[in-house]
């Protein structure tokens, strides 16, 4: 997933901020590795059972939109 994304954050921004664009990205991957780690821990605390349910909660909220964009018509570029 780490890749992808990179790579798609690299492509979408002018070459003069793409340093600034790499490194909000890597900052924002580390703070949400450290609260998801913390956040997981309480929920895993208050029974080992929530952290699964939430991840499949979760899971299928992100399925709605990606089915949604994989159902629209792609839209071709325009001719000159």
């Amino acid at each position: 997933m780490m890749p992808p994304l990179q790579s798609l954050s690299t492509r979408t921004v002018p070459d003069e901020v793409r340093g600034g664009v790499l490194g909000l990205y890597q900052s924002t991957v580390s703070l949400a590795t450290i609260f998801s780690t913390a956040l997981g821990g309480v929920i895993f605390a208050r029974d080992p059972h929530y952290p699964y349910w939430l991840g499949m909660v979760l899971s299928l909220v992100v399925l709605i939109p990606a089915y949604w964009f994989l159902k629209r018509p792609l839209r071709k570029p325009k001719s000159a």
